[in-house]
């Protein structure tokens, strides 16, 4: 019997090399790996891979493999990714047990989902976004609104030693659930809202690290061996007490079919072709985490660079007080006045550059095609890598150094759009962010109504930490300013 067991064994380790060598070579060149652990390693140190991918493009160029445990074919070019990611040829996401976590339905939601779901839950989230707004004012001005209470709020506070994370969560957090729900926090009353937070990072940190992971990741049934499986417990948990929270959220909004739709529950259940909660449930989680913790750690990261380069800062200040004035709520109509403010907005999304590698976003071809000459097989996981281009292309020079002029034409009166091609924090194609253009509008109205308001200073005898927290999200480390009434 023993001896039988060690036959089959060896067979199918046999059997799993075989095959793992025979894709491994059918596929772009890139570092050897190991069966089973990839290069896990030799290569890549969880939650570093980005640093790892960058290794890697100086010496294979552009496009290459890398196993994670599974072959993962990386793009780091810029004009090699636009054409492929504006095909359907690798559109779809990989099937893995990681989105068991984080949706409630087969193929539900819009981020993980796949085919005629994916296109049909996206286009109802794009077409209700401009319904309510985006292709108007009504969205742009529960904007501005949310950006003069956080600002209320702030001033009641120490601007001697003022912590600014939560009221621009808050800021942002009351964009999204207003469409979503159809109510706002209350700036001194947000537990819930912190919690969710702090749950959140929590969650992503120990995804980021986790040895364990990579292991369910290639293979799901490891997810029920012991020890693993009390790990793999602890992950699940924290996500779904995330998933909880907006389940919760989602099932208390009150609907009335013969009631005009004010947030998107209600607009789902009036006008969705898929009535079922789980996919309601699934949406709405997609679009607060993509929509509150992007935009909230994009701004924080905002603060940080202002803080430390005083410079910059006086000069966004320069030309709101010349463009908007010192009373006025800002508008996206000032934006094409504001070439300067423009040019710092993309600086800071480059360099903050937040979205590592990650599970969740990776690609699967879904038919036979070519990627830079190489042929990928259908099937095959492609990773389209925007983090190193942003941080990395050639055409950004200099790219460590924080420097919004670069962005700049020589006259200074236009953008250079060869760079803004290249910053692409929102994605490229058919999988490009469904809420670009309400991040943009928070993006542009949270960061000027802050400068015009308050003088951001490190606090005395102290300097900004720009180091990232790595994780799946580059988090800034939280950090005291010193503000000065404007």
């Amino acid at each position: 019997m023993f001896g039988l067991l060690t036959l089959v064994v060896l067979a199918f380790v046999t059997w799993e090399l075989f095959f793992f060598y025979r894709r491994r070579a059918s596929l772009p060149p890139g570092p050897f790996a190991i069966p089973l652990l990839g290069n896990f390693i030799n290569e890549i140190q969880l939650p570093y891979l980005h640093v790892a991918f960058k290794r890697l493009t100086d010496r294979f160029g552009p496009v290459y493999t890398v196993h994670m445990p599974m072959p993962v074919v990386n793009v780091a070019d810029y004009e090699i990714l636009r054409d492929v990611f504006r095909s359907n040829d690798v559109a779809d996401r990989i099937h893995n047990v990681m989105f068991e976590v984080t949706r409630s339905c087969e193929n539900g939601g819009i981020v993980t989902s796949n085919g005629e779901d994916h296109a049909e839950q996206r286009k109802f989230a794009i077409s209700t976004l401009r319904d309510f707004g985006m292709g108007k004012n009504l969205m742009e001005e529960k904007v501005r609104l949310s950006a003069k209470n956080m600002i209320d709020f702030i001033s009641k506070q120490d601007l001697n030693n003022a912590d600014l994370r939560w009221p621009i969560q808050i800021f942002v957090s009351n964009i999204i659930n207003e469409f979503l729900f159809g109510y706002q926090y209350p700036f001194d009353d947000c537990v819930k809202l912190m919690d969710f937070v702090l749950g959140f990072n929590d969650a992503v940190a120990d995804l980021s690290k986790s040895m364990i992971v990579p292991f369910v990741f290639m293979l799901p049934w490891t997810r029920h061996l012991p020890i693993i499986s009390y790990f793999w417990g602890r992950t699940q948990q924290k996500f779904q007490t995330m998933m909880n929270y907006v389940r919760v959220e989602a099932a208390a909004v009150k609907y009335d079919p013969a009631d005009e739709p004010t947030c998107f529950v209600q607009a789902f259940r009036k006008n969705n072709k898929d009535q079922r909660f789980e996919q309601l449930h699934s949406c709405c989680a997609d679009l607060f985490l993509a929509g509150q913790e992007t935009t909230t750690t994009t701004l924080r990261w905002a603060m940080l660079f202002v803080a430390a380069h005083s410079d910059v800062q006086d000069k966004v200040r320069d030309e709101i007080l010349s463009v908007i004035g010192r009373d006025r709520l800002p508008s996206m109509a000032d934006k094409a006045k504001m070439t300067y403010t423009s040019a710092v907005l993309h600086e800071i999304q480059r360099c903050a550059n937040i979205i590592s590698p990650n599970p969740f976003l990776l690609h699967r071809a879904t038919v036979d095609t070519k990627i830079a000459g190489h042929s990928i097989p259908a099937g095959t996981v492609v990773n389209g890598d925007f983090h190193q281009i942003m941080k990395s292309d050639p055409v950004f020079e200099d790219p460590e150094r924080f420097w919004p002029e670069r962005y700049l034409t020589g006259d200074g009166l236009a953008l250079r759009k060869e760079l803004v091609d290249r910053t692409i924090p929102f994605g490229i194609g058919k999988r490009q962010c469904a809420g670009e253009g309400l991040a943009r509008t928070e993006l542009f109205i949270g960061l000027v109504t802050l400068v015009q308001n308050f003088r951001i200073s490190p606090l005395p005898g102290s300097t900004i930490d720009l180091k990232p927290i790595y994780t799946v999200v580059h988090f800034p480390k939280t950090q005291s300013f010193r503000l000065e009434r404007i």
